[in-house]
Parts: C-alpha cells; structure tokens; sequence
C-alpha cells in the first residue's frame, strides 16, 4: 500500500529515473551471471566449475561453460617455481667403466670383440684382430690409399710372402745388379729390411 501510494505521488521524471536505475541494476546481474558461467578459451588455464550447492568440481573445456547452480574456477597450468631444494646424499659408486664382451650389429654380420687378450672387429669376409705384439688384417681384398703418400714402415717389412717363405730382398734406387742373361738377373745387395716373395 506504501508502495503504490508512492507511486501515484512520484513525479513522471523520478518514475522514468528509477525504471532506468532498475533496468541497468538487472543487466549487470545478468552481466555477472554470464561472467560466471562462461570461460574465456584460454588455454594457459585449467577451468572448471564448482557446484554452489554441493562444492563437487569438474573440469571443462577452455571454451566450455558452467551449469546455472555452478560457479567458474580458474588457476594456473604451472605455478611459479618453488624455492632451491636442499642437496641430497651422495649416491653409490657407479661400476667400473671396463667393458669386457662383444658388440654385434644388428644383422649379425659385423661385431666388435674386446677381451683382456686383444680387440678383435670381425665382418662377413675379415678381420682386424690387435694383440699385444701384433696387428693382424685379413680380408679378400685390402685397400691401402693416401691422397699424397702412402708409407709403410717397420724393422722389417715382407711383402706378399706366406709365413715359411723367406722371400729375396728388395732392390732400392742404385742398387747393383748382375744381369745374368737377357731376361734374368741377380740384386747384388738389396734392402736390408724389405722383402719380398
């Protein structure tokens, strides 16, 4: 009854201000409720919404939107980073870097062998075994190359001679030789260190 009294006693320009007043006071609750309601797609964020009635949380899209009866929640993906932890013990002595056995490749037909007695790389065809005296290099085929010189150097050097053969040696620049006939002769000295079969 106070109300509608005041009502019929309101000047026309006071009716109109408070209709305004009213209007804009609903739109901004309308405003808030949708603020709520809907995440902005931010995918930096997790989003989720908190029943009001219950308190139970659900995780949502970044663009996904809460229920009427529920209230948006946002927090960050990854906090700020956390004070220097302190120094943790000392761990265990790790195991010796000795390595005693056999690589193989894949298919098998390629291995490394390393044993106290030597190293040994083995292929289809041949092998390259080091010992403690002696290198040994066996294959169908050996290629030797250098683009300028190639050197081969040892006390003694034998060339293409099996292992009971004795082999002649080898005649260097100036060395004298004795033409016995046409097509044969004889090195007088020779190297001292190449042989050759």
């Amino acid at each position: 009854m106070a109300f509608r009294t005041l009502y019929r006693r309101a000047p026309r320009g006071l009716l109109h201000a408070l209709t305004v007043f009213v209007v804009l006071l609903a739109g901004a609750g309308i405003g808030a409720g949708a603020f709520a309601l809907a995440h902005g797609g931010d995918t930096t964020r997790v989003h989720g919404c908190v029943n009001t009635g219950s308190g139970a949380l659900r995780v949502i899209d970044a663009s996904g939107q809460c229920r009427n009866n529920e209230q948006a929640l946002d927090w960050s993906i990854e906090g700020p980073a956390g004070p220097q932890g302190e120094r943790g013990e000392s761990g265990d002595q790790g195991p010796s870097g000795d390595f005693t056995g056999v690589f193989t490749s894949d298919n098998g037909l390629y291995s490394l062998s390393v044993t106290d007695d030597g190293i040994v790389l083995t292929s289809p065809t041949g092998s390259l075994r080091m010992t403690d005296f002696n290198t040994t290099l066996t294959d169908r085929t050996v290629r030797i190359e250098g683009e300028a010189t190639t050197r081969v150097n040892g006390g003694v050097v034998i060339l293409n001679c099996g292992p009971t053969d004795g082999g002649f040696p080898v005649a260097r620049v100036n060395d004298q030789v004795l033409i016995s006939s046409p097509v044969s002769g004889a090195i007088m000295s020779g190297s001292q260190t190449v042989t050759a079969c």
